[in-house]
């Protein structure tokens, strides 16, 4: 697999000059010998306000998304992360959080009325514990910032792996001693007794009640 060659100057004014001449995406891409993809998200992520794409201002702004350390979305947002301090203090999980923001923005529901306006910004779950879990757990204490599990650090995978459910775990398709399933109770959905009574074969097993 070859290394990823990012997009030149010439590159990129090809892209221009062949969109200016009326081109589609595909033909600049076998122009230039890349990807009709890669030309693809190169329009959409640097057009400019006009929905006209330049050269020189798309190598700008290549540049400036290049630079590292990034900040993070929450740490560039000030409304964005107003909004999040305030809904995790109230108990709410990232995921929520994420998920009431994306149907915000989208108009599927009105934004809450105790909640800060996030005026259509959404986030992901992924990115909203990225920024707890690099904050000190005295800093998100101040913002009275606290998880629903309690916990300020993601805990730690086992050493040894995870371990199954069931120890030994066996399917019933591997024992060649009930291949023939003549015994009502050697299918997986076969009657069983409860409290409540007993319990009737489920309609995806082909295994007759037991009388």
């Amino acid at each position: 697999m070859g290394c990823r060659r990012m997009l030149s100057v010439e590159d990129r004014a090809a892209i221009m000059a062949g969109l200016e001449a009326g081109l589609s995406q595909t033909r600049i891409a076998h122009l230039i010998g890349r990807s009709p993809s890669v030309v693809c998200r190169e329009i959409a992520r640097h057009r400019g306000p006009g929905g006209v794409y330049q050269a020189e201002d798309a190598g700008r702004a290549a540049q400036v998304a290049r630079r590292r350390p990034k900040k993070r979305l929450l740490d560039r947002d000030e409304i964005l992360r107003r909004r999040v301090i305030f809904d995790l203090s109230q108990g709410r999980t990232p995921r929520q959080i994420s998920g009431r923001l994306s149907v915000e923005a989208c108009g599927t529901v009105a934004p809450m009325d105790n909640s800060p306006h996030a005026q259509g910004r959404t986030i992901s779950h992924e990115a909203i514990y990225t920024w707890i879990y690099a904050h000190p757990k005295k800093t998100l204490i101040e913002h009275g910032v606290c998880l629903p599990s309690r916990r300020w650090m993601r805990k730690k995978p086992p050493a040894g792996g995870r371990t199954p459910p069931i120890v030994g775990m066996r399917l019933i398709d591997e024992r060649p001693d009930i291949a023939d399933r003549m015994i009502p109770g050697n299918w997986e959905g076969t009657s069983s007794s409860a409290k409540m009574g007993p319990v009737r074969a489920q309609p995806w097993s082909s295994a007759p009640p037991a009388t």
